[in-house]
């Protein structure tokens, strides 16, 4: 059997003749989706614009309607550099669909001011202040028109008309 034979016959030849040896730098890498236990409101600066649900259970009916609702408007909320945040008391909480610890949901009630049994909805600005607070889900469109209204907004479609849609 000759050598070059052999080597594409090797696990790495076969790698590397199916193209498993050297990754694919067009895929784009997801996240890892495990627990976020590293959670901070600093991740969110200037990038992102959270909607925190506050809620005293998974069971409430409000937020399992925030919840539902959010979760099938992703792409507005998407466009709009949206992220999702629950903090449930006592409960399972969440950052972008991943578990962060109880402290941080915590330290989140603490920073907003919410208490335990108190639902609430806030909008925190990329500048990471509240923007606005709700005691219940507002229609989204009236979220939207808030967030469209921000200066800073404003500035990102105008920065998106320029490049031709962004896209």
């Amino acid at each position: 059997m000759s050598p070059r034979l052999l080597i594409a016959l090797s696990p790495f030849g076969l790698a590397v003749l199916i193209g498993l040896a050297v990754p694919n730098v067009d895929e784009p890498q997801s996240e890892p989706r495990g627990p976020m236990n590293d959670f901070s409101m600093s991740r969110y600066l200037w990038d992102d614009r959270p909607i925190i649900i506050f809620s005293p259970s998974v069971a409430d009916p409000r937020y399992q309607e925030s919840a539902k609702v959010l979760g099938r408007n992703r792409g507005p909320l998407l466009d709009r550099d949206i992220v999702v945040i629950e903090a449930i008391h006592p409960g399972p909480s969440s950052a972008e669909g991943r578990a962060i610890p109880p402290e941080a949901a915590i330290e989140l009630r603490g920073r907003f001011g919410v208490e335990p049994e108190t639902f609430a909805i806030v909008l925190v600005g990329k500048d990471g202040t509240e923007k606005q607070r709700w005691e219940g889900l507002p229609p989204l469109r009236e979220i939207y028109a808030l967030i469209d209204s921000m200066a800073m907004r404003r500035s990102e479609l105008q920065e998106r008309a320029g490049d031709g849609g962004g896209d």
